[in-house]
């Protein structure tokens, strides 16, 4: 996306060329010139015209914002440090979903090359406290 916001009078001048016959591409080009504006895309354009496609627009840029959101909130580099109760939030959030101990044991190891054993992640969320070797220990 551009970033430009259009007027409802652009939007509306587009409706009636369409509706007159011309065709996406030619109606986001006699917009420009006939209104002096900048050449709208053509799926700016059918999201204008055509029902719905307004509303597919917008999941589809909902969609692909949560995925970058998602993406960014990850850690980026394995091993990359991070202090203790980051990691335990990290074992209770893939406990919570379903992933078992011996799981996330491995898991740990892979991305924070921390060597916990299965009965150590057991224990850590049986308890709800941080494994006995992370206990004062800083990132």
């Amino acid at each position: 996306m551009s970033g430009i916001r259009h007027s409802l009078r652009t939007v509306e001048y587009a409706r009636k060329l369409y509706e007159a016959g011309w065709s996406l591409k030619r109606t986001a080009e006699l917009v420009a010139r006939g209104l002096g504006v900048p050449e709208p895309s053509i799926s700016t354009v059918h999201s204008w015209v055509k029902d719905g496609a307004l509303d597919e627009r917008r999941r589809q840029q909902r969609r692909r914002q949560r995925q970058t959101t998602l993406s960014r909130a990850k850690y980026t580099v394995p091993g990359h440090p991070r202090s203790p109760e980051w990691k335990f939030g990290r074992m209770r959030y893939l406990h919570a979903h379903g992933i078992d101990a011996a799981t996330i044991a491995v898991l740990m190891a892979c991305d924070f090359d921390d060597d916990l054993s299965e009965d150590e992640v057991r224990e850590a969320i049986e308890l709800n406290r941080l494994p006995e070797r992370w206990r004062g220990v800083a990132a």
